[in-house]
Order: C-alpha cells, then sequence, then structure tokens
C-alpha cells in the first residue's frame, strides 16, 4: 500500500504543470474582485462625464397626435335604385392628428456647465488613476509571490 501511494505521488507530481509568469499575472489580474470595483469605478466616472458633456448639447424633441372623438350614433341610408342595394353608413367620430417639434439651446447659465465638466473629467482622472495603481499593485504582488517560489 505504501508503495502505490508513493507510486501515486511520484506520477501526479511528473504531469502537474507549472503555470508561467503571464498566466499567472492574467488570472490573478481577472479574479481580484478590488481590480473589477475599481474598473466600475471608472466607468462611472466616465458615464458622468459623457453627461455632463451632454448638457452643452441642444435639446431636440419631437412629438404627435391622435384624437378621435366619438359622437353618438347616427345612421344615413343610401337607396341605390339602379342595383337594388342599400347602403347605410354609421357616422360615430372625428379624428384629429397634430405633430411638434421642439428645439432647445442653452445660452448662458453663469458657467455652471462648464464647472460641471472640468469636475467629471478630473474626478475621471482621478478614477483612471486608481484602477491603473490597483492593477499595477495587483501585478506586482502576483510577480512577487511568484518569484519566492
Amino acid at each position: 500500500m505504501r508503495y502505490l501511494l508513493l507510486l501515486f505521488l511520484f506520477l501526479s507530481k511528473g504531469w502537474a504543470s507549472e503555470l508561467t509568469l503571464k498566466e499567472c499575472i492574467i488570472i490573478g489580474v481577472n479574479n481580484k474582485s478590488i481590480i473589477r470595483s475599481a474598473l466600475s469605478q471608472r466607468f462611472s466616472a466616465e458615464q458622468s462625464v459623457n453627461i455632463a458633456f451632454s448638457d452643452l448639447l441642444p435639446f431636440v424633441s419631437f412629438s404627435g397626435g391622435l384624437n378621435k372623438t366619438y359622437f353618438p350614433e347616427r345612421e344615413a341610408i343610401s337607396i341605390d335604385y339602379e342595383n337594388m342595394a342599400i347602403d347605410t353608413s354609421i357616422y360615430n367620430f372625428s379624428q384629429n392628428l397634430s405633430a411638434g417639434i421642439t428645439f432647445a439651446q442653452k445660452i448662458y447659465d453663469g458657467g455652471q456647465t462648464i464647472n460641471r465638466l472640468k469636475q467629471t473629467r478630473s474626478l475621471f482622472e482621478g478614477a483612471d488613476f486608481s484602477y491603473r495603481s490597483t492593477k499595477i499593485t495587483v501585478i506586482r504582488n502576483v510577480i512577487q509571490k511568484f518569484l519566492e517560489k
């Protein structure tokens, strides 16, 4: 039994494959939750920049409508004597269609939009720096642990 256990350990050690440094770094970067958190903060900051920039753009709105007004039923009877047919039509509603376009552009708001855009850009730069430094820290730790083997 002892020899069988030693043979199993020897064979399993021989077939085991070691990971390269590059594979370790890829696994470490993909599986670290702190990197995913920093990436989501970076994405959120990027969306804030897009929203702040959209305040500089004009606002365009299209609208349309259909209005039906129903009336009490009234019958109109017409008789066609040549074909011997009777036509009864019911006129009971009226339709109104409408359409509109609205265009608006901020001319001056005291510089609030520009200040908001500058703030969101600086927040994005901070989030981007945080993401990059977190990623570099994780890579450095993986390399350090790899070389300690």
